[in-house]
């Protein structure tokens, strides 16, 4: 939707438009997909620092704790590192869990590249 987002540990990641246009333009994609004959969509990231925003989607929808689910990455990053990016999945999972809720609130704060219809 943009160049970059916020940092999710202290700020929303995307703008409640910005998360709207995204939701709406996986879902498009995901459309042209099941019409086309597609049996599963499998959803990743490709991009830096998409991996700290995943992990944050998946430790609250599996409501399990940021350091099962956070990774070194593409390429390997040392103890110090690992535990500073468990932390801001931490952060961002204290910040956003009062408005948690629902997938919108979660896609505002985390960009999460999914959304109920």
């Amino acid at each position: 939707m943009r160049r970059g987002s916020g940092r999710i540990d202290i700020e929303d990641a995307l703008s409640a438009e910005e998360a709207e246009r995204a939701m709406r333009a996986g879902m498009a994609v995901a459309d042209e997909e099941a019409d086309s004959g597609t049996d599963v969509v499998v959803l990743g990231d490709v991009s830096v620092g998409g991996t700290t925003p995943a992990a944050t989607l998946i430790a609250a929808l599996c409501g399990t704790d940021a350091s099962v689910v956070t990774g070194r990455g593409g390429e390997a990053i040392d103890d110090l590192a690992w535990m500073r990016k468990c932390a801001a999945v931490r952060d961002a999972l204290r910040r956003a869990r009062p408005s948690s809720a629902t997938c919108w609130n979660c896609s505002r704060r985390w960009a999460a590249p999914t959304w109920p219809r």
